[in-house]
């Protein structure tokens, strides 16, 4: 599994990848998951790379519209066309 601690690499921000997934599958909007996925990032601090925040932000607001048309399809449709803010 991708988040397995064996993986190397596959720690926190694998894992709280994974979680904004679930997110969606558990019926969370698509900005829902979008906005849980920027609260990890920026609290904590791009998992101690405090320098990759602002670079790492800037890098999920070019691909924002990519996975706002393929989450849905991740998941099956799972909640994910529910309310979604703009």
């Amino acid at each position: 599994m991708i988040g397995s601690p064996e993986v190397e690499g596959g720690g926190g921000e694998v894992a709280a990848g994974l979680e904004v997934l679930r997110a969606g599958g558990r019926g969370r909007s698509v900005d829902e998951m979008i906005r849980q996925a920027d609260q990890y990032w920026t609290q904590a601090d791009a998992g101690g790379h405090v320098g990759a925040v602002g670079p790492g932000m800037e890098q999920a607001r070019t691909i924002e519209g990519h996975f706002r048309r393929i989450a849905p399809s991740w998941l099956g449709g799972h909640g994910v066309h529910a309310k979604q803010d703009a």
